[in-house]
């Protein structure tokens, strides 16, 4: 299980980068580059902002992952977050291009609240639990 997180991230990487590098020529100059609550897109700019995200994962992924993996308690954990954040980068990456091409955008409010609890809930557990062996330990 800790391998598959460990190769899904990777491959997510790849992913972003192609749907990136394959959509940038066609996109209008500005895109949206900022999300309210709502989800709805509340700044706009240059189409080049859509390198912000796939560079962001690379940074996270390399090196807060190497951080984290130091830490060698919970490997499993590093892995799916990181795999969750790209998950979440390519759904945002999907939607700017979805937006910048004229369509609306995705139409599920629950989606991005869904994901990032998806992603901080094990989180979450794993220091409840860290917290519980050490007072037993």
């Amino acid at each position: 299980m800790v391998k598959t997180f460990e190769v899904s991230g990777k491959l997510l990487i790849g992913i972003i980068l192609i749907i990136v590098i394959v959509n940038y020529s066609k996109l209008p100059d500005t895109i949206p580059i900022h999300y309210g609550l709502s989800g709805e897109p509340d700044n706009f700019g240059s189409k080049i902002f859509i390198f912000t995200l796939p560079a962001l994962y690379i940074f996270l992924y390399f090196g807060i992952g190497s951080f984290l993996e130091k830490q060698k308690n919970n490997i499993l954990l590093v892995n799916y977050v990181r795999f969750m954040i790209g998950v979440l980068f390519l759904l945002i990456i999907l939607n700017t291009i979805n937006i910048a091409y004229g369509g609306s955008g995705f139409e599920t409010d629950w989606l991005f609240p869904a994901l990032v609890l998806l992603t901080l809930i094990p989180v979450i557990i794993s220091i409840f639990k860290n917290k519980q062996n050490k007072k037993g330990g």
